[in-house]
């Protein structure tokens, strides 16, 4: 069926083996500089990315399946959602390079921003084969559970004008589990498991 879909570049190649190993190379969201200087704008621009990301699949997926065409779409929104999460990492520790760690998934990802690039390389651990079964219930899990978390940290963290070293530790933890989700996601509807 043809929904009037035009042809995608996709933003991050991200490769991961069978056993496992991830690689990604990205490419950062370009914003004003004065604009995009808080953390705050990087968490909304990221909420606005999300919500047309889910507004797509809920679109697209209308029909029972998603095919061809909408895959890349829906993949193009999910990596643009995905590299404003990376650009709020690095706001966040700071830092060129970091590593974005899921201890109880055996997940870890070391990256480099060099430049409007990043790259990135490690392991999925023990959840390396997981895959997604409803982008639906992907979507209102990350949104309930993750992104609430996220934001309710954040404001936490900026109610004094300040991100101590026990906050920050937070905040990167829970921006690596939504990034980890998102490689999961994104996974999955390259593999064909969300159809």
């Amino acid at each position: 069926m043809d929904r009037g879909l035009v042809p995608v570049r996709i933003q991050n190649q991200i490769d991961i083996s069978s056993e496992g190993v991830i690689e990604i190379q990205g490419f950062l969201p370009a914003y004003d500089v004065q604009a995009a200087d808080t953390l705050l704008f990087w968490v909304q621009t990221f909420v606005q990315r999300l919500g047309e990301a889910e507004k797509l699949y809920a679109e697209l997926h209308a029909d029972g399946r998603l095919i061809g065409q909408e895959r890349f779409h829906l993949i193009e929104l999910l990596d643009t959602a995905m590299n404003h999460l990376i650009v709020l990492r690095q706001r966040i520790c700071r830092d060129e390079e970091f590593s974005l760690l899921n201890f109880s998934a055996d997940f870890k990802l070391n990256v480099i921003i060099n430049g409007p690039r990043w790259s990135a390389r490690g392991r999925l651990g023990k959840y390396a084969a997981l895959k997604a079964s409803s982008g639906g219930v992907w979507f209102s899990r990350i949104r309930r559970e993750r992104l609430k978390g996220l934001v309710e940290l954040l404001g936490k963290s900026l109610a004094d004008g300040f991100i101590d070293a026990k906050e920050r530790t937070q905040l990167d933890r829970a921006i690596d589990r939504l990034v980890f989700s998102f490689i999961i996601m994104r996974n999955s509807i390259t593999s064909g498991a969300i159809s």
